[in-house]
């Protein structure tokens, strides 16, 4: 039942190319960001910002090309979410030791992360407090299956 409620909701996600915008993406200053789908409470972003629901699950993508990384997050979302995690960690790196110092993840992932299908799994993402990597990692709040 849960792998067939999963299936729905990215099979509605790739029906609905108007949901693509149901979901808010800001970068915050030059190194942060952060997502929510509409109607996610404030208060909820505001506790995620804070580190105040912890991350159970993470994933590292350092070091790898970009559709790679892209399969691999994707997979991870839905499995954390087969799960029933709530909070998940997604390690981008920070850039430091790629090519001019920039991460391409760290600038990829959230835009994965607010598009379709992946975005019809999320409630919230931002960028991480730094004891759980900081601007190099992102917290990401998973939809429960009632709330698809």
């Amino acid at each position: 039942a849960n792998d067939e409620s999963l299936a729905l909701d990215e099979f509605h996600a790739l029906l609905a190319p108007d949901r693509s915008d149901s979901f808010e993406i800001n970068p915050i200053g030059d190194d942060n960001w952060e997502g929510k789908a509409k109607g996610v409470n404030n208060q909820l972003l505001a506790q995620l910002r804070r580190g105040e629901i912890p991350p159970r699950k993470e994933l590292d993508l350092h070091g790898l090309l970009k559709n790679e990384a892209h399969k691999l997050l994707k997979a991870f979302i839905l499995q954390s979410r087969r799960d029933g995690e709530r909070c998940i960690l997604i390690i981008t790196g920070k850039g430091k030791h790629s090519l001019g110092g920039q991460s391409v993840l760290k600038k990829a992932v959230p835009q994965w992360l607010s598009q379709s299908p992946i975005n019809a799994h999320l409630l919230a993402f931002c960028s991480a407090k730094a004891r759980d990597g900081g601007s190099g990692a992102l917290y990401v709040l998973l939809r429960k299956f009632s709330e698809s």
